[in-house]
């Protein structure tokens, strides 16, 4: 068995709760990581440090080609355990936690790995409702309010605290990522640095890099307010026709943490505004648009004035502050 990464400092588990929506694609990029059941469709191809582990299917592999995904570089099952634990990769073959769900088996398996941080994100304990695990239409529905599920996931908190404790006595971490969980956050995504051993493809053993691209992509500028900045940032942006029909109106950004909010309008002239809804978590995009009949869009500026020596006026600028929507009848 060959495994995608061994020797590695960091491990990032992923699990199918609405929190692994909150963390930008880049990251997944960067990080060896350990998906649980079909959380692999958030991995992006390009990182071949990735491991599936789905508990529930024997052929799991084959009924990820038969849904027409592209099958991770490893995928393991409950029953490929016994040579998971023939693998040289750690002396010790107990289990960190009596569990034995898919969330519990990637644990164990990150643990024998033996690295030094163990990450968490979309381990909710609140439901399989991360987008796209809801946009999989075949996965059968679980009714995660049933008082014995409930159950099941504060046996899951009390389990996961433990394997903390145990590792924590070795040397190591586990960390939860997720800010909507049961189990208690440990780090904010924004505070993680990335560094050399969480770059795509890091061979700890001196091993060339592979090759991914000739040229990967750019992350998207979300600071842009107007082409003019749009111009100034992406530097091979085409343009045709008015880019700045739709006006912003406001807007909300975080480079660091891969998201952005907006809403822009674009006026119909004496009949209404056509108005516009942008929500984006990293690569996940939601989008609204609805038209307001009888709304305009008023413009508020500051006047600034240039002087001479003599503190006469020689000129006059007029810069925009704000913009928001009005009746017509408004002036």
């Amino acid at each position: 068995m060959n495994f995608p990464f061994v020797n590695t400092e960091k491990i990032l588990i992923v699990g199918s709760g609405s929190s692994v929506d909150l963390l930008p694609r880049e990251f997944f990029l960067k990080i060896p990581i350990i998906s649980i059941n079909w959380s692999f469709v958030y991995i992006p191809e390009e990182n071949l440090q990735h491991i599936n582990f789905c508990s529930d299917f024997k052929n799991h592999a084959e009924q990820i080609k038969k849904r027409g995904f592209k099958v991770p570089p490893l995928v393991l099952t409950k029953y490929d355990f016994k040579q998971v634990y023939q693998y040289q990769i750690s002396k010790d073959l107990t289990c960190i936690a009596s569990s034995s769900n898919s969330t519990f088996r990637a644990i164990d398996l990150a643990y024998k790995l033996n690295p030094k941080k163990i990450y968490m994100i979309g381990i909710d304990l609140q439901g399989a409702d991360g987008q796209k695990i809801k946009e999989l239409k075949f996965l059968k529905r679980i009714n995660y309010d049933l008082p014995e599920i409930k159950n099941i996931f504060e046996n899951d908190v009390k389990e996961i605290e433990l394997a903390k404790k145990r590792m924590c006595s070795e040397g190591m971490k586990l960390i939860n990522l997720s800010p909507c969980s049961r189990i208690p956050q440990d780090e904010k995504i924004g505070e993680i640095k990335m560094d050399e051993t969480m770059k795509p493809n890091y061979r700890p053993e001196g091993k060339p890099k592979e090759k991914i691209s000739e040229k990967e992509p750019k992350l998207k500028t979300f600071g842009n307010t107007d082409s003019n900045g749009a111009e100034k940032n992406v530097k091979d942006l085409e343009k045709f026709g008015n880019p700045d029909a739709f006006k912003l109106i406001c807007k909300a950004s975080s480079e660091e943490e891969g998201w952005m909010k907006s809403t822009k309008a674009m006026e119909v002239q004496g009949i209404g505004c056509i108005v516009q809804v942008t929500t984006q978590q990293g690569d996940n995009i939601a989008e609204a648009l609805t038209f307001v009949p009888g709304a305009k869009i008023k413009e508020n500026f500051l006047v600034k004035k240039s002087f001479n020596k003599k503190n006469e006026i020689i000129g006059e600028e007029n810069e925009l502050i704000s913009r928001k929507l009005i009746s017509k009848h408004e002036s």
